[in-house]
């Protein structure tokens, strides 16, 4: 579900990483292309305690559309879709994060149970 770390280096000073698709926005079914239960106030609640947040998808849908759905969805504002933040150096192409924040991570039980997981843990 989630990691975090920290590195005394960083850029911002939190920085969370977001997946798109089943984790903001519902890819199939009949809801499809509605946000996520509970992902419009997880996202809210990153902004509001300090994250710097990057949309981090293997999506097909270019960033601008991906942008353009999150403001219509009223999400707050990110830093950019699939975009490094830090000035770490690393050879990974995952991005450097504090918190990983995606529907098909180990323990995923939704965003209410990730909030609660950051409000004990950063």
């Amino acid at each position: 579900m989630i990691a975090a770390k920290s590195h005394p280096d960083d850029t911002y000073a939190r920085i969370a990483a977001v997946d798109f698709d089943d984790t903001l926005r519902v890819r199939t079914g009949k809801r499809k292309g509605e946000r996520v239960e509970g992902s419009l106030a997880g996202m809210r609640w990153l902004a509001d305690n300090g994250f710097a947040i990057v949309i981090w998808t293997a999506s097909i849908m270019p960033d601008e559309e991906i942008l353009g759905w999150l403001k219509d969805k009223g999400y707050p504002e990110v830093k950019g879709v699939n975009k490094e933040l830090t000035r770490w150096e690393t050879h990974s192409p995952k991005i450097v994060a504090h918190v990983y924040i995606d529907d098909r991570g180990v323990g995923w039980e939704g965003w209410h149970k990730a909030v609660k997981w950051l409000e004990r843990n950063t």
